[in-house]
């Protein structure tokens, strides 16, 4: 359902070494997940570059932090699917006129979002993994803040009450728990109106 296609295995056939960051071995410490992973299932830790947290604590906070990412990224609408390539390389095809020659990225900005004042890229970037092909993870610059970004931009009161999983299907739509506590709030009100409280 959400960004299936994101930690897909990338194949580069033009070079003999990719165009991309070295990432030696990535995710160590995870469970080998085959693709395509869901950002809205605990196997997306595997979309995420981990390399920032000890290897013993990415099995526990790593499937925690893309459920995050999954809410961050469907909230603030930061994938337009027309802007990210189908390109394995993230090829860039100019178009005819611009007489430019086609070129490769290992990185693709996907937008930002404010934390403490600052501005924090939320990118895809292109790791040579050893012995595999490379693959696309989001970057470990936004993988390190997005607790604090959750927590930053996480709604009101009431989201204490819903976990994370039922945020992410519900976003933008009131959730059954608030629209009750809403009419127990305007009964309450009423009552206490009517008694002259």
């Amino acid at each position: 359902m959400l960004f299936s296609a994101l930690a897909t295995f990338a194949q580069d056939d033009t070079a003999a070494e990719p165009f991309a960051f070295e990432g030696g071995a990535i995710n160590e410490g995870l469970p080998v997940a085959e693709p395509p992973i869901r950002l809205d299932t605990p196997r997306a830790a595997q979309a995420l570059n981990l390399s920032g947290l000890p290897e013993d604590e990415r099995a526990v906070q790593g499937p925690n932090l893309a459920m995050m990412l999954a809410y961050l990224l469907l909230r603030h609408d930061l994938i337009d699917w027309s802007e990210v390539p189908d390109q394995p390389d993230a090829r860039v095809l100019p178009d005819v006129q611009s007489g430019a020659s086609p070129y490769s990225r290992r990185a693709i900005h996907l937008g930002d979002l404010e934390l403490d004042g600052r501005s924090v890229p939320i990118s895809l970037q292109r790791f040579n993994v050893e012995g595999a092909e490379p693959v696309w993870l989001f970057a470990p610059f936004a993988v390190e803040r997005i607790s604090g970004l959750y927590t930053a931009s996480r709604p009101g009161l009431l989201s204490e009450w819903i976990t994370l999983h039922d945020r992410i299907q519900r976003l933008g739509q009131p959730a059954l728990e608030e629209w009750l506590i809403v009419a127990l709030t305007l009964i309450a009100g009423s009552v206490a109106n009517f008694v002259g409280i």
